[in-house]
C-alpha cells in the first residue's frame, strides 16, 4: 500500500484533506511539518513518532527506554543493513 503524508498545519484542514482522498489502495498520515512527518513510521501494524517519542502496536502504546528508541530509530532509518554489536554500542 503507497503512503502519503499530508503537511498542513492548521489541524482541521489537515484530517479534512485525508478524509477527502480516502482510499482503499493509499494511506495518509497527517503532519503540521516536514520535520514531524521525518520523525513517523508507519505500518499496518505499528506506528512510531519519534518526535513525540509515542511508540504504538495497533491502539496499545508501547513504553520504551531512551536507549531502546535510540535503537528503534536507527534501525527503521536503515532496514536492509546488518549493524555488528560494537557499532551499535558506539551508536547508541
Amino acid at each position: 500500500m503507497k503512503k502519503f503524508i499530508i503537511v498542513e498545519d492548521d489541524k482541521s484542514l489537515n484530517n479534512g484533506i485525508c478524509i477527502a482522498l480516502q482510499s482503499n489502495e493509499f494511506t495518509f498520515l497527517p503532519c503540521e511539518t516536514i520535520h514531524k512527518a521525518k520523525e513517523i513510521y508507519k505500518t499496518d501494524t505499528f506506528s512510531f513518532d519519534f518526535s513525540d517519542m509515542k511508540f504504538y502496536k495497533g491502539e496499545l502504546e508501547i513504553d520504551l527506554s531512551k536507549t531502546e528508541q535510540k535503537l528503534l530509530k536507527l534501525l527503521v532509518s536503515h532496514p536492509h543493513a546488518t549493524f555488528e554489536r560494537s557499532m551499535l554500542v558506539d551508536r547508541i
